[in-house]
């Protein structure tokens, strides 16, 4: 079994260039199409042995509940009135 890598050498947040921006996107994009959401989880875990895996999943959830909060917060609710 393989040793699991030493966490606390992991790269600084949002430092990965490209792959940091898709990391993020899809953490916004799960809020409209949520099978995202495991897709991206059960994938990063398959690398589990990749020192920046928490990292990667964080980046995820970062951008997930950026678009949560602004899509709670830019959009009232809507008012419903009585029929007549």
């Amino acid at each position: 079994m393989k040793k699991l890598p030493d966490y606390n050498k992991h790269r600084p947040l949002f430092s990965d260039g490209w792959n940091s921006f898709w990391h993020f996107f899809f953490g916004l994009v799960a809020i409209e199409y949520f099978y995202i959401m495991p897709g991206f989880i059960g994938y990063q875990l398959l690398t589990i042995y990749d020192k920046n895996t928490f990292l990667d999943i964080t980046e995820f959830f970062i951008g997930y509940f950026t678009a949560l909060f602004v899509k709670a917060f830019s959009c009232p609710p809507r008012v419903r009135t009585a029929r007549k």
